[in-house]
């Protein structure tokens, strides 16, 4: 007689075990459903612990039975989803290499392109402010270099003014020096940015060549893991089929055991009366 509430909560359980593993063979379970199903059953055997042992000895042949069924397809249940995580790993370490190996994207290239559209920009400004400025020196030098006789005699007379067209052509000359020397600076500055574009862009070739290397050594890897994994489910299968056998033929022991020590009582309880 069952007498706490461990008891009756362990041979309620029992039944629907028992019941649920009758009205739909484990192999056609779900994952989920066959975790839950293993739950229950390592309760079972928790219950089993907390109860009276004479109260529920009659019960420990059939949650064992119930325990061998679990462990069988808990370890496929097992392979199947290193299977499956093992694939998803390979999938997402390939999309990361993809990633790397993808050219920059469009806004960095139109960024690119206009920082050096504006520098090349400035850089003829100050080419054509310069040009413009040597003109504007040849010419005054071609004016200085006529004969003397052409120049004004008012002109000649002015030694003023002489001295403030000399103030004004020292004036431009480092005017155009400046130019000369800022022109020079952009160009340097141009110069260097795109040595550091060029080393840049042969680093990156660089790490995909080497990427897509490592990914491919990678691939291979996983290949070989992924036949292992095969090889360990089919082993795992081949395994099932024979516990599977096992477990029924044990089944039909343990039912005529069963049936026996049940009719032996009932012999007994005859022949008292």
């Amino acid at each position: 007689m069952l007498n706490t509430r461990d008891e009756i909560n362990l041979h309620r359980l029992l039944i629907s075990c028992e019941n649920k593993l009758k009205e739909q063979p484990m192999d056609v379970w779900t994952a989920s459903e066959k975790r839950k199903f293993a739950t229950y059953v390592k309760f079972l055997a928790t219950l089993q612990k907390k109860s009276n042992s004479t109260n529920v000895a009659p019960y420990t042949p059939r949650i064992d039975q119930l325990t061998r069924a679990v462990a069988v397809h808990t370890m496929h249940v097992d392979v199947e989803k290193g299977i499956a995580e093992a694939r998803l790993g390979k999938k997402k370490l390939f999309e990361d290499l993809e990633q790397y190996e993808s050219p920059d994207p469009e806004w960095l290239l139109e960024l690119k392109r206009q920082d050096e559209q504006a520098a090349q920009e400035a850089l003829d400004r100050k080419k054509k402010l310069l040009e413009q400025e040597e003109e504007e020196e040849e010419e005054e030098n071609e004016d200085q270099n006529e004969p003397k006789d052409e120049i004004d005699e008012d002109e000649q007379e002015d030694p003023v003014k002489e001295t403030l067209n000399e103030k004004t052509n020292a004036s431009e000359i480092r005017q155009r020096n400046n130019a000369k020397n800022e022109t020079s600076n952009i160009e340097h500055v141009l110069q260097h940015h795109r040595q550091m574009h060029d080393e840049l862009t042969t680093d990156l070739g660089r790490m995909a060549k080497q990427l897509k290397i490592n990914s491919q050594a990678f691939g291979d890897t996983l290949s070989k893991d992924d036949e292992v994994l095969k090889e360990a489910q089919q082993a795992v299968e081949s395994n099932l089929t024979r516990m599977t056998k096992e477990r029924q033929r044990l089944d039909v022991h343990y039912s005529k055991s069963w049936g026996e020590q049940r009719d032996g009582k009932i012999d007994r309880r005859g022949g008292g009366e």
